[in-house]
């Protein structure tokens, strides 16, 4: 009974990691993301700002 009762904690414990991987790993993406939106919301802001300058229509 103790070698499965042992079992069991390993299982949990193992699925613990696992999960804890698959959110860390979630996380990484997220923050991937975030960082490419940051750098191209950047990029249309300049855009913006040099046509507005090329229009005449000023800041």
């Amino acid at each position: 009974m103790k070698k499965f009762k042992r079992m069991l904690e390993m299982e949990q414990s193992k699925k613990m990691v696992n999960q804890e991987g698959f959110f860390r790993q979630g996380i990484a993406e997220a923050s991937e993301r975030l960082k490419k939106q940051h750098k191209e919301n950047g990029e249309k802001e300049i855009t913006q700002v040099m046509y507005q300058c090329l229009t005449g229509k000023g800041l």
